[in-house]
Formats: structure tokens, C-alpha cells, sequence
């Protein structure tokens, strides 16, 4: 019963966080809504259960995979945001984990340290620069609100991945968890979210703009991996999440300074 009453809490706080990144997409277009999204929603939660009871080294490990998984992420949107142009969302969807696969796949034939892990970004970084589309990322969608009973549904699905990972850590091993929790299952369900309602442009957007505040995200996963070899796991997490806080706050200021210059520059 109490590991049933875990999973619940867990899966629901996912959940509601997911609702939430649609609802400011809906209010105030994709970029500010990609800052949430770029909260480590998966990476995070799942951590914080798995830091009650694993070694400072199964977290830093796992943490430092996790880093590394930004490179596929990256490669992920690029992917989805290209197929868009002229697939319907299943055709996206597979394609970019596909994708990703790739990426997770030659993570886990190489011997990852931070040197390797920054190069795979930095190339990842590049791939999605040269191949970005010009998407309006400022002006909310004009379509009506998406049900909260299908986004709850989605969200449901996002934090049972979280709940899940963070549940069987210790039987697979700080690398594969490390890599599951990277997985990018919230930009999945997000896209799915609004790209049925909202179509492919805002949802292309939606990832485009992701790529510029992942940084939250990889600012969290880089932390975690240097704190846990100096403290325990749970004051490491407390660390990674303060900083990350930090960061996110620099990336919505320098976001809501330029969809205003955005919006006077159309006006």
C-alpha cells in the first residue's frame, strides 16, 4: 500500500507539472512555455527518489548520463521539428526517437566522462543551430484550450515514466537510469499535447525553443554529477535544484525581455 501511495504522488506531481507547461503555451506562446518545459520534470523527480537510497557515486554517475542525454535530446528536436514540415505527428514522434536512440546508443558504447559528454552537446548544439526554422515563438495559439482531462491523461503517462525509473534504479544500473531518465518523455507527451490541437508549426516552436532553454536542464543534471562526489545524495540534489533555480530565472528574465521586444517590434 505505501509503495502504491509513492507511485500515486509521484506520477500525479509529474502530471500536473506537464498541464501546466500547456497552459502557459496557451497564454503566452512557446518560449515561455519551454522554460518550464525544460525543467528536469523526469530527470528531477526521478533523482530525488532515487537519491532516499543510492550511493553518492550511483548518482553522480547516473547524473552525468543524464547530462550527456542533452545531445540526444537536441538531436530529437532537430528531428521532430524537421519531419514536421511534412508528416503528421505519429511519422514525428517516431522519427525523433529514433533519433535519440541513436545518441543513446553510442552513450552507451563509449566510455562517458565530462570531456566526451560536453562534445556530444556542443555537437548536438551545432546540428540544431544549422538546421533551425524560422517559428513564431511569441504569439499563443488561437485555437481553443486543450481539455485539462487529455492533458492530465498525458501527464499521467509522463510521471508513471519518472515513477517508474526511479522505482527499478537500483536493478538497472546508475547508467541505464541515468539514460532513462534523460529520456526526453515530457517533450514526447508535450508535443502530443499540441501538436494535435494546436498543429505542427507551434508545436516545432514549442521544441525550437527548447533547445534555448535547455540549459536549465543540463545546468541541474552538471550540478548534481559534480555535488554528489562532495556531499550526500540528497544534499547534492538540494544544491543541483538551487542552482538550476538560478538558471531557470535567468532564462525566463532573458525570455520575457525578448518576446516583448518581439511583440513591439510587430506592433
Amino acid at each position: 500500500m505505501e509503495l502504491m501511495i509513492e507511485l500515486v504522488w509521484k506520477i500525479g506531481a509529474t502530471a500536473f507539472l506537464l498541464v501546466g507547461v500547456v497552459r502557459i503555451a496557451e497564454r503566452t506562446g512557446a518560449f515561455l512555455a519551454s522554460t518550464l518545459l525544460t525543467l528536469p520534470l523526469n530527470a528531477g523527480p526521478g533523482y530525488l527518489f532515487l537519491a532516499l537510497d543510492q550511493s553518492p557515486a550511483y548518482i553522480s554517475n547516473g547524473a552525468l548520463v543524464s547530462f550527456a542525454a542533452t545531445a540526444g535530446v537536441l538531436i530529437f528536436s532537430v528531428a521532430y521539428i524537421n519531419l514536421a514540415r511534412h508528416f503528421d505527428f505519429g511519422v514525428c514522434l517516431v522519427g525523433a526517437i529514433v533519433s535519440w536512440f541513436g545518441v543513446a546508443l553510442l552513450i552507451l558504447v563509449i566510455d562517458i566522462d565530462l570531456t566526451k559528454a560536453l562534445i556530444l552537446i556542443a555537437v548536438g548544439a551545432l546540428i540544431a543551430f544549422f538546421s533551425r526554422r524560422h517559428l513564431d515563438m511569441y504569439t499563443p495559439p488561437s485555437k481553443r484550450r486543450s481539455p485539462f482531462q487529455m492533458l492530465l491523461f498525458r501527464g499521467l503517462i509522463a510521471g508513471g515514466w519518472a515513477a517508474g525509473i526511479a522505482s527499478i534504479g537500483h536493478f538497472i544500473g546508475a547508467k541505464y537510469a541515468g539514460l532513462a531518465l534523460g529520456f526526453p518523455i515530457i517533450f514526447c507527451t508535450a508535443a502530443w499535447a499540441v501538436h494535435r490541437h494546436f498543429g505542427s508549426d507551434f508545436a516545432s516552436a514549442l521544441l525550437s525553443s527548447a533547445q534555448r532553454s535547455l540549459v536549465t536542464y543540463t545546468s541541474f543534471c552538471l550540478a548534481l554529477h559534480l555535488l554528489a562526489s562532495l556531499a550526500s545524495p540528497i544534499y547534492a540534489f538540494v544544491g543541483a535544484v538551487l542552482i538550476m533555480m538560478a538558471v531557470g530565472g535567468g532564462v525566463v528574465y532573458v525570455g520575457l525581455i525578448l518576446r516583448r521586444n518581439a511583440i513591439s517590434s510587430d506592433t
